[in-house]
């Protein structure tokens, strides 16, 4: 990862500016810093769903450096707040991205009639709770985000970015 002079503006309050950061493959970083200088804003912008204002923020994959434009499922984004969806157990809320990724709508819809579909979601759900499994949360997986610990949520928000196996994994106060 190479951030580049990386800066960001909403309207006429500056966030930040001249940002330089490069994290090499296998690399560990926290960024430590008091309450609104800009942390989640500049993981925000790594992860796509946020475009600098300044500067660039290249991924190099394959030897090969690539600026970042717009989410891509090569980062993975854990939020403060988790991000479950309330509905969906956790081996589900796991199992979403996957689903997503990897159907469109009609296979989705139709997918039963060629018996594609159910074949996929077991699949899906068997990746989702080993890798809940592996997260010490085997015995949780069909419980919903409102019947699970803090910490327990937090390993399930982490499931679900990992599941993607994204090259670069950004958490938000973890």
């Amino acid at each position: 990862l190479d951030c580049q002079e990386v800066g960001k503006s909403f309207g006429s309050a500056q966030v930040l500016t001249g940002i330089n950061v490069k994290i090499a493959r296998g690399q560990v970083v926290g960024l430590v810093g008091s309450s609104g200088c800009g942390k989640t804003t500049l993981l925000n912008m790594i992860v796509g769903t946020h475009e600098p204002s300044s500067g660039r923020i290249l991924l190099n994959r394959d030897g090969v450096s690539h600026e970042v434009q717009g989410h891509g499922p090569d980062r993975g984004m854990v939020y403060q707040e988790y991000s479950l969806y309330p509905h969906l157990t956790a081996i589900n809320n796991v199992a979403l991205g996957l689903m997503l990724s990897s159907t469109n709508i009609p296979q989705r819809l139709f997918g039963h009639l060629t018996r594609s579909w159910p074949k996929m979601r077991k699949r899906h759900l068997e990746e989702s709770e080993a890798l809940l499994a592996r997260l010490g949360l085997d015995g949780h997986t069909h419980k919903y985000p409102h019947q699970l610990s803090g910490g327990q949520r937090q390993r399930v928000a982490i499931a679900r970015a990992l599941i993607m196996k994204p090259e670069i994994l950004l958490m938000d106060e973890p």
